[in-house]
């Protein structure tokens, strides 16, 4: 469930993944662990790997971008998120970060 709000009001809504073609996941699929397990994970989500943890991903990230930018639906956002991801596009800006925090 997420809370959508504008300047004059908010409204609930219920998220289910299979109204966007996801599965539901398993509780031991979403499951991470230390910051090294979980920057593994993020790289292989990123690197393409499908499952509950991309699914998790795209869902957030398209929530994300679907409130940030005016006019899209929330399927557009999931799906310029999966673009983002898919063309190594979010994978690239992590490794630019990982760069530039090495570099302080």
């Amino acid at each position: 469930m997420y809370v959508k709000l504008t300047m004059v009001n908010s409204s609930p809504y219920e998220l289910d993944p299979k109204d966007y073609g996801f599965d539901y996941a398993k509780k031991e699929e979403l499951e991470g662990g230390d910051a090294t397990v979980n920057a593994a994970i993020t790289r292989s989500i990123l690197g393409g790997q499908e499952g509950g943890k991309r699914t998790a991903v795209l869902l957030n990230a398209g929530m994300a971008i679907y409130l940030a930018k005016e006019g899209l639906t929330l399927a557009e956002g999931i799906e310029e998120a999966k673009a983002m991801i898919d063309s190594g596009k979010a994978l690239a800006k992590v490794d630019q970060f990982v760069k530039a925090t090495q570099e302080v």
